[in-house]
């Protein structure tokens, strides 16, 4: 049976936003009393200047995007003004969140980044109460989200948009697509999707993919070791994190290369560890071209 594609992203988005009931809204309003209520005092006091993603939004817009390429500003050329500043470029993390943040300091000035940080932290808090809730029910997985909300590293972070720390929201929203209430084929989708997403924000979300292969492969030791994978969402998973590679590697033959290596890895874990994956037409087309 084929589903049509609009009722297929309908499907998820009903399970996702629309099949709550009032106990959940209700845990979901604690979650945010306790969310602002720990980072309170936290924002109050933030200065966004001193953010080395704030100044590195401002310098994009002083100096123009399109001037740049996109290129960020070496730390110790943030302040002042260079009458060269692509002589300067820092290259070690090229990530496309500082052009998101670009727009929004342009928009809404230096606040406008805390606040997309802020935002994007509670997203995490519910997304964990969500998942918590689908595998250890409503009242621990309220503890447990509550337990995440207060964790001094999420209050830190909420405030100050480290890059990194945005790229670490990854692993609730990632759990929450092992829901069992959602269909193996929209797990597959979200979970590619939120890898290659919040692999925009930092290359440092890789170190979250082994605990996610785990899962995804069907690792187990209980009763001794087993592996059941569930190649739809180990697919998803290699596709979308492979992805990330595209956007830090220095050139497309290296991207292209990297994206083969991980593709003939899935296909031997796929096959098992006999030789048959060896005359699967994918992997000889990946031999041949890498």
């Amino acid at each position: 049976m084929v589903v049509a594609p609009d009722t297929f992203w309908r499907s998820i988005f009903f399970r996702l936003f629309f099949k709550v009931n009032s106990r959940l809204l209700l845990h979901c309003f604690f979650v945010f009393s306790v969310f602002a209520l720990s980072r309170f005092w936290p924002t109050l006091v933030a200065e966004p200047w001193c953010f080395w993603e704030v100044l590195e939004a401002r310098k994009l817009n002083f100096y123009g995007w399109h001037e740049r390429r996109g290129a960020l500003l070496d730390v110790h050329f943030l302040t002042g003004v260079v009458p060269q500043p692509e002589l300067y470029n820092y290259p070690n993390h090229p990530a496309p969140i500082h052009w998101v943040n670009m727009f929004v300091q342009r928009g809404f000035g230096d606040w406008g980044i805390v606040a997309l940080s802020l935002l994007l932290g509670f997203a995490a808090c519910v997304a964990a109460l969500c998942f918590l809730r689908a595998f250890y029910g409503p009242s621990i997985g309220l503890i447990g989200a509550v337990l995440f909300t207060i964790a001094p590293s999420s209050i830190i972070y909420d405030v100050d948009p480290n890059q990194g720390a945005l790229g670490a929201a990854l692993w609730p929203f990632a759990a929450l697509c092992f829901s069992p209430g959602l269909s193996t084929l929209s797990r597959s989708w979200l979970l590619g999707f939120v890898c290659f997403l919040f692999g925009q924000a930092s290359w440092m979300v890789w170190v979250v993919f082994g605990a996610l292969l785990v899962g995804t492969a069907g690792i187990s030791l209980k009763g001794g070791l087993s592996i059941a994978p569930v190649r739809t969402l180990l697919l998803a998973l290699l596709i979308g994190g492979g992805l990330i590679v595209l956007g830090f590697l220095p050139s497309p033959q290296a991207a292209l290369f990297m994206m083969l290596i991980r593709i003939k890895a899935l296909l031997a874990l796929l096959f098992g560890p006999s030789r048959r994956y060896v005359f699967h037409p994918g992997y000889r087309l990946c031999l041949a071209l890498s």
